[in-house]
């Protein structure tokens, strides 16, 4: 994967390489929400959930 062209696509509004770049950083995303969060586990689904275009 050239994560270049496809951090490009995704600006450009491509859904499927946001898709892609989503599937790759899903767990350091979450990872980074639980520390900023501490103790509002329940949260953090949610927010990395939303990180997600309505349309995906």
């Amino acid at each position: 994967m050239d994560l270049v062209k496809v951090i490009e696509e995704a600006r450009q509004g491509n859904k499927e390489a946001f898709g892609l770049l989503y599937s790759a950083y899903r767990l350091k995303m979450k990872g980074v929400c639980i520390k900023i969060l501490k103790e509002e586990k329940d949260d953090v689904d949610d927010i990395c959930h939303n990180a997600l275009p309505v349309e995906m």
